[in-house]
């Protein structure tokens, strides 16, 4: 008995080690938990933001459809941070789809951001990492509303980077914004996208 106790003991004293988190259509996707939060095949529909606070990998099995009528879709406070495999779309065209790092204070910087392999549509601006280092986006496909302004009168962008060092823009393909990509960061690099119906391609 004595020995359970202290087995117990030292289990509850243990950090908690992450787990997958699978989220059904209909559920609310958190963005709070540490580990993999991995969306079930279904339509899935938010209308609020889907604000990551913690490390993780927000992640979809095949078949999978997320609406969002939300601006941003998702925003990310936290560091090491994966997004892939989702297809993202919005129901409210002047909305942006992906918010990394403080756009306002500039405060809090989100490092190595990944955003890899996604279908990101109808959205007026795509991808917007605006502070921190180490941001990957690789391989998605981002389709916006047509290259015009938002309401506000503020350029449209595809995939957008600054305020920050060795971002990778790489492999992606981009249509339909005033700006494709757009790249301020020292020492990142844009190579092997294709882009197409943008007033501008790449923007550095």
């Amino acid at each position: 008995m004595k020995f359970c106790l202290v087995v117990l003991s030292l289990l509850l004293a243990l950090p908690l080690y992450a787990a997958d988190v699978m989220v059904a259509p209909g559920d609310p996707i958190p963005g709070n938990v540490e580990g993999t939060v991995r969306l079930l095949a279904g339509e899935h529909r938010t209308d609020t933001t889907v604000e990551i606070t913690k490390s993780l990998t927000l992640t979809a099995e095949p078949g999978v459809v997320w609406i969002s009528t939300a601006n941003p879709a998702i925003a990310v406070h936290a560091n090491d941070v994966t997004i892939s495999n989702l297809t993202l779309r919005s129901e409210d065209p002047t909305a942006t789809a992906i918010v990394s790092g403080s756009p306002v204070t500039l405060k809090r910087p989100s490092h190595r951001v990944t955003v890899v392999s996604n279908k990101i549509e109808g959205f007026a601006s795509g991808i917007q990492h605006v502070y921190g280092d180490g941001f990957v986006a690789k391989d998605n496909e981002v389709t916006g509303v047509g290259a015009v302004f938002d309401s506000l009168q503020r350029l449209t962008v595809g995939i957008l980077n600054t305020r920050g060092t060795n971002a990778v823009i790489e492999g992606n393909k981009v249509a339909g914004f005033t700006n494709g990509i757009f790249l301020s960061d020292s020492h990142g690099r844009a190579q092997g996208n294709h882009i197409r119906r943008t007033t501008f391609g790449i923007v550095l």
